[in-house]
């Protein structure tokens, strides 16, 4: 499947890379590892350096984290106008607006670091209608954390794939327990203690 994706994403160039990495941060679980792979590839064949890829994918990074953000916000208004009066949600809003007022820097600066998590941040970060600058400049900061040691790492396995075909069994293995350790780690983590009704 990502060989397909790589071959959808190549076939559009800078335009396939832009695209993958906005339709992801929207929160689309579309894998982006195919766009880095993609924008490295562009970057080894010399049509672009590596600073110039690495600005590119931020923007990318940073046009879908807004446009989140913004489906958030306008998410939100349109629940509350629909089941405004029902407890339960404004019990939930409440708490995701308290938690975003205490730890809401530290809340999106972390999931920008963390695959498939940073998309929905953005959209909750809008529900909770944390600030929009604040949001914005830790959501970059976070996103130039994240894009160049993805860049980096996935220039070493592009250059492992190409120079040892023998590995590409023990590559693809790595690749698949690092994500099942991801997954399994996941699972183990605290459960939010349901919400009881006095």
């Amino acid at each position: 499947m990502l060989a397909s994706l790589i071959a959808l994403i190549g076939k559009y160039g800078l335009l396939g890379v832009f695209v993958s990495m906005l339709i992801e941060n929207i929160g689309i679980p579309l894998p982006t590892e195919g766009a880095f792979l993609v924008g490295l590839h562009l970057v080894n064949q010399g049509y672009y350096s590596f600073w110039e890829m690495y600005w590119f994918i931020v923007v990318a990074h940073m046009v879908g984290a807004v446009i989140a953000y913004g489906l958030g916000r306008w998410f939100k208004r349109g629940l509350m106008r629909r089941f405004g009066g029902n407890k339960k949600l404004i019990e939930v809003e409440r708490a995701i607006r308290g938690w975003y007022d205490k730890y809401g820097s530290v809340t999106i600066l972390a999931t920008r670091l963390i695959g498939y998590v940073r998309p929905w941040s953005s959209l909750i970060a809008g529900v909770a209608e944390f600030p929009f600058w604040p949001f914005f400049f830790w959501s970059f900061v976070g996103t130039l954390l994240f894009v160049y040691p993805t860049m980096k790492i996935s220039a070493v396995l592009m250059t492992l794939w190409n120079r040892y075909p023998v590995a590409h069994i023990f590559i693809s293995i790595g690749i698949l327990v690092g994500l099942l350790a991801v997954i399994f780690l996941w699972r183990l983590r605290p459960k939010p203690k349901p919400i009881v009704e006095e």
